[in-house]
């Protein structure tokens, strides 16, 4: 016989379990507890239904910490489909649960890879919780957080990319307007996912199309960097470095110099603090910033970051085989430089190292 003071006891048992990292047992305490409300509404619906869909409700966030995906969206689904029938009875209650219900369905579904139906689910929760306007609880102000932030990263997934900084924008402002944190994983892997995204454009030859997220990553990790002291550096570096290379692609080495010249900037303290890990992003970046300098021309100003680079690559090489084409292309590109600057016999030697450096090694 189900008992709802062992139920509710369950459900705060975990609360208290997924508070302790404890996702496996918080787990089957969230299943004991549902068993427990569902055997209770089967007897008296109108007493217990919502509970039922609370319980449900935490299970879904139960099964998302272990990553059952699958059984998340069917436990969700009928969570959904309680708080509609209650919703039915009465809208100005519970209406809002059905807005948060359509939030977490759309994670689920998003989970699976069903973007499209994970779109429309959360869009219906926006419109839900739109509907309801100044009469919508503040407590649930994190819903529609949550709902913004979710309808980012589903755009994302559907290569909306326009569409998803938009939706970006709105989720860091409402946050802001609403004195609400934006959860720490937020923005962060936001930044990522856009960089990674930039990244696969330019991989595929779509430089024009690339700019866009390559610019959204660096104000998002300078965003970052800022309100961390520092702690985002590197990540920086790495966005300001594909927007110089992206802009480089497109011939607009003028625009590329400021963002390549910041990530010279920022690979130099990461090779300061570890050398192993960032004398070969300080060498990639100032072999970028003399190629820049060289094609507007800038050929005596090009000499030094393409010599610097080419120090470096030469330093790791003797270490590592690996990094000898490294060298053999920052070599090469210097040469132009020496050549530029009127430096015939140094331009020489750099020729002639590079094209020994082909010979012996490719």
């Amino acid at each position: 016989m189900a008992d709802p003071h062992e139920a509710k006891a369950l459900e705060d048992r975990s609360h208290e379990l997924a508070d302790a990292g404890l996702a496996a047992e918080a787990l089957a305490a969230c299943e004991a507890a549902v068993a427990q409300y569902r055997e209770l509404a089967d007897a008296d619906p109108g007493e217990y239904t919502f509970a039922l869909a609370v319980a449900l409700t935490n299970l879904g966030g139960a099964l998302e910490n272990v990553d059952a995906a699958h059984d998340t969206v069917a436990v969700q689904s009928e969570a959904l489909r309680l708080y509609r029938q209650l919703a039915d009875a009465d809208p100005g209650r519970y209406a809002p649960y059905v807005a948060l219900a359509l939030t977490n369905q759309a994670g689920g579904l998003a989970n699976q890879g069903k973007f499209t139906e994970a779109l429309e689910s959360v869009d219906a929760a926006l419109d839900g919780f739109n509907r309801l306007g100044p009469s919508l609880p503040s407590e649930f102000n994190p819903a529609v957080g949550q709902a913004l932030a979710t309808r980012a990263w589903v755009l994302m997934d559907l290569g909306r990319l326009d569409t998803a900084l938009e939706t970006v924008r709105d989720t860091l402002m409402y946050h802001d307007r609403n004195g609400l944190a934006v959860p720490d994983s937020f923005a962060p892997e936001l930044a990522v996912a856009l960089h990674e995204t930039a990244d696969k454009l330019s991989d595929d030859g779509k430089h024009a199309e690339a700019l866009e997220p390559a610019g959204a990553a660096v104000d998002l990790f300078r965003e970052l960097t800022e309100e961390s002291s520092g702690a985002f550096d590197v990540e920086l570096a790495h966005a300001l470095y594909l927007l110089s290379y992206e802009l480089n692609e497109l011939g607009r080495y003028d625009e590329a110099l400021a963002p390549a010249a910041e990530a010279v900037d920022l690979f130099r303290v990461q090779a300061a603090a570890d050398p192993e890990s960032g004398l070969p992003d300080l060498a990639m970046a100032l072999h970028n910033r003399g190629y820049q300098l060289s094609m507007l021309e800038r050929f005596d100003e090009a000499v030094a970051p393409g010599g610097e680079a080419v120090g470096i690559y030469r330093e790791l090489a003797a270490a590592d085989r690996t990094t000898r084409a490294d060298l053999a292309e920052a070599l090469k590109d210097h040469a132009i430089a020496l050549h530029g600057a009127s430096r015939r016999s140094d331009a020489l030697a750099a020729e002639q190292e590079a094209k020994g450096l082909r010979r012996r090694f490719f």
